[in-house]
């Protein structure tokens, strides 16, 4: 792999965690009754909109 790709993939990577990282805080900060996903059994929400 040409360095520029490994370098631009890690870049990639990094700030893909830390956006992870920032919306599991988001989460936790919005729903602290529902604790912190693990990744197997996230809990999802359902939007009801108005008609």
């Amino acid at each position: 792999m040409q360095p520029h790709a490994r370098q631009a993939l890690e870049h990639w990577h990094t700030a893909w965690t830390a956006q992870q990282d920032a919306a599991l805080v988001a989460f936790a900060a919005a729903f602290p009754g529902l604790g912190r996903p693990t990744g197997c059994c996230d809990p999802r929400m359902r939007v009801e909109r108005p008609r």
